[in-house]
């Protein structure tokens, strides 16, 4: 049989399941916000895209930061793609650690909450512009009949 007696110099009190279960929990919390700093990066780059009329993009996913605990970039993957999933983002997963974005979306194919958000923007972007004109006594349809009075418009035939 087995000697237990061995195990008797010992010292089990460094072992507790709360320790254990902490540290855990820890590692799980750093391995999240290691995938949310990726994700916000991704953000940017999808905003900078944006900005130059872009409506799609590549993002490497990287297999290893600097000063960072190791972790998986398949599940920093899925991560991500539930996020942008969720916002209205179409997502593919390519291999090997790069995802594909596009926002190249119709006013008709978003969720309900992002129509009215929409609507409502546009909504304060006419009234602006209405208030805008009301405040000058700029017309565009004016303008225009005055070019035609005066000629054609610069460059037109």
């Amino acid at each position: 049989m087995y000697n237990l007696d061995i195990m008797d110099g010992v010292d089990d009190s460094c072992i507790d399941l709360d320790k254990l279960y902490i540290g855990r929990l820890n590692k799980e919390k750093r391995r999240v916000m290691t995938y949310l700093n990726v994700y916000k990066k991704l953000v940017t780059k999808i905003i900078q895209a944006n900005t130059r009329e872009e409506t799609e993009l590549l993002f490497p996913i990287p297999t290893f930061i600097m000063g960072v605990p190791l972790f998986d970039p398949q599940r920093c993957a899925a991560y991500m793609m539930v996020r942008l999933n969720k916002k209205g983002f179409i997502v593919k997963y390519v291999q090997p650690n790069v995802l594909y974005v596009c926002w190249n979306i119709e006013k008709e194919d978003l969720p309900e909450p992002t129509k009215e958000v929409i609507s409502q923007e546009e909504s304060k972007m006419l009234s602006a512009i209405e208030s805008y004109r009301d405040q000058t006594d700029f017309d565009l349809i004016e303008l225009m009949d005055k070019q035609k009075v005066f000629g054609a418009r610069p460059g037109a035939q």
